[in-house]
């Protein structure tokens, strides 16, 4: 097969996948919404918005034609207070090895002052999240405060598991934003 025939076909099996995850990003927003959880990005400029939009759909374009261990990296806005460092996907699977790793990137960002695990998931487990960020808290010697917001299948038992081990678990993104803001600061150390 010649390469031009090879790159369309390339090209030509990704197109359902993308829109799938226009359709899928819009359902998820109108969730968010209903939920009332995107109010803090209303506070996010247009333009700022519009930019970050642009790079996470570059970025995602990019991980479809050369794809790595799990989900594309997306550009986050401001929060209030805070500037996020990186952003991390674990995609739709709740292995807790994939959750490691995804860490094991994450904590290599040496402008990481706190980490905030944010799972809204539906087939996502959320307790397979929670070994994983136990596993990554033992195995990596993370130096950086946590704070972890599990909502979706088995949520209870996820958020049980991070909490007996003395890690901070917030059920509001706000609480969860706020408590990560304040912890890269200084207070409250993992």
């Amino acid at each position: 097969m010649c390469p031009l025939q090879s790159t369309r076909r390339v090209v030509l099996e990704k197109v359902p996948l993308l829109l799938l995850s226009a359709v899928i990003g819009l359902v998820a927003l109108l969730i968010l919404r209903g939920a009332r959880q995107t109010k803090l990005v209303g506070k996010v400029p247009f333009p700022l918005r519009a930019a970050h939009a642009v790079v996470s759909y570059v970025s995602y374009i990019e991980k479809m034609i050369w794809p790595t261990e799990f989900s594309p990296h997306y550009v986050h806005p401001n929060l209030p207070g805070g500037t996020p460092a990186d952003f991390l996907d674990v995609g739709g699977s709740s292995n807790p090895q994939k959750t490691l790793a995804a860490l094991r990137i994450l904590l290599k960002n040496r402008q990481l002052k706190a980490v905030l695990v944010n799972i809204f998931g539906g087939i996502t487990r959320c307790d397979d999240i929670a070994q994983g960020i136990l596993m990554a808290r033992e195995q990596l010697n993370v130096a950086v405060p946590m704070v972890i917001r599990l909502i979706g299948t088995n949520e209870e038992k996820g958020r049980d598991m991070p909490q007996k081990a003395g890690m901070l678990v917030a059920c509001r993104m706000t609480d969860a934003i706020q408590a990560a803001v304040r912890r890269a600061r200084g207070g409250l150390q993992p």
